[in-house]
């Protein structure tokens, strides 16, 4: 199982397969998928129950057994319900980088943003759920069959119609886009150290009243609550995979107080560091 990063300006893959694949439980540390954005094209599958999506700001439900792809550059993020869901992430420059001129400028347009495709596009789904069981199992001379199932994913998009040009309202909607991305980079980058409300609003200019408003429509969070639990979930990752105790964990993440990281991590994952740390060791 891999286990996500949260610094999503990170390499998926190796330099040369950059393509990874990741699964996602209840008891993975970042079961709940917070705002965030990459260069790379993802295809999301859930395996049970239910998670709701957010792709730049629009709902997308999601049941066992859908198929939903995500576009280089969208804002996105999951609220999961008693779900299972699995996620293959690629850097599109594996078909249109190295191969012929042809198709490089039909995939430039979709790495750029200047074409968009549909999240749902019934007519990809098989070649999209293949890709994800190939690069899961990772059999011999996967690389061939993972190459020819990304290049079926976007020949059956071009085919069928699922990838156009960006409509007008998508264009309004890029400058907000712009400053949430920019928000989102910042805390990322600089999650560990202290952030206030003021800071944010000194580097967009936006009055701070206004930017709750706006932050919390594209997060469902206020901004402390999205760095506070971006801090605790980076916490689980550094005591279940780095096998830190909670003392290293609170402070690598940014908490100068035990009992503060104590009572903010109950909030987010209803139990104590210390009972969260047992139960994922005992797994």
């Amino acid at each position: 199982m891999k286990y996500a990063e949260y610094k999503e300006q990170k390499k998926h893959g190796s330099e040369s397969f950059p393509i990874q694949y990741y699964f996602v439980d209840e008891n993975h540390p970042q079961y709940v998928m917070p705002l965030h954005w990459h260069r790379e094209f993802e295809v999301i599958r859930v395996k049970q129950g239910t998670l709701t999506l957010y792709l730049n700001n629009i709902e997308c439900r999601m049941g066992a057994g859908e198929v939903r792809f995500v576009a280089p550059g969208t804002l996105h993020r999951g609220e999961p319900s008693d779900c299972v869901y699995e996620c293959a992430v690629f850097d599109m420059r594996m078909i249109s980088g190295y191969n012929s001129v042809a198709v490089s400028e039909l995939l430039r347009p979709i790495e750029s943003g200047d074409m968009e495709v549909d999240v749902s596009c019934p007519a990809a789904e098989g070649a999209a759920c293949a890709l994800l069981d190939a690069v899961r199992a990772e059999e011999s001379y996967f690389e061939l069959k993972v190459l020819a199932l990304i290049a079926e994913i976007f020949y059956s998009m071009y085919d069928c119609g699922a990838v156009r040009p960006l409509h007008s309202e998508g264009r309004r909607f890029a400058h907000r886009r712009a400053v949430m991305t920019l928000l989102i980079d910042k805390i990322e980058k600089e999650y560990t150290k202290r952030i206030t409300l003021s800071d944010l609003a000194e580097m967009t200019q936006i009055n701070e009243k206004y930017l709750c408003r706006f932050f919390k429509e594209f997060t469902g969070q206020t901004p402390i609550d999205y760095i506070n639990r971006l801090r605790i979930d980076r916490a689980c990752y550094e005591m279940t995979v780095n096998k830190m105790n909670v003392t290293e964990a609170a402070y690598e993440c940014g908490f100068n107080e035990l009992s503060y990281f104590s009572k903010t991590f109950k909030k987010y994952k209803g139990m104590s560091p210390g009972q969260y740390k047992q139960r994922f060791a005992l797994q």
